[in-house]
């Protein structure tokens, strides 16, 4: 599925901490069954900015000292991220398939947790302003729609 203009603003209201936009966009695409590119263009975007962010030496050692950064960052809600499964996903996304058992036990919904907080801390380390958003999501349309 096309990763569409809808995704985009979805995805970028959450970014942006609208959830007067995001929550009503996004129930409307996993109902209307679009989710597809919505996830994809999730994906792209959190793979852009590990690969930003730790590019081009990278070390797990690296990856598990940031997810316990960002965890701990949470306070109490830090439970609500499994450890492994972000740290899972930021090696894939850096072509590493090191950890790939621990993503697949576990469930879509804790994969796609996982991603959207990590995705959130590493908008917010980036200190990226509406300009730089927008190219973050308009290069992650691109790539996603490339996948397709």
């Amino acid at each position: 599925m096309q990763v569409t203009d809808e995704h985009v603003k979805a995805l970028r209201s959450y970014l942006s901490g609208d959830p007067e936009v995001w929550i009503p966009v996004h129930e409307r695409l996993l109902a209307s069954g679009r989710a597809e590119g919505h996830e994809s263009l999730i994906w792209a975007a959190f793979a852009l900015l590990v690969r930003r962010k730790f590019s081009p030496t990278w070390s797990v050692d690296k990856v598990i000292r940031y997810v316990a950064s960002v965890r701990a960052s949470l306070g109490e809600q830090a439970s609500l991220i499994d450890a492994r499964v972000a740290e899972s996903l930021m090696c894939r996304a850096l072509g590493d398939e090191v950890n790939s058992e621990v993503l697949d036990k576990a469930g879509d919904k804790a994969k796609v947790h996982a991603e959207l907080v990590m995705l959130m801390a590493l908008v917010s380390d980036a200190n990226m302003d509406d300009s730089a958003l927008d190219e973050l999501l308009e290069s992650a349309q691109k790539v996603a729609n490339q996948w397709q």
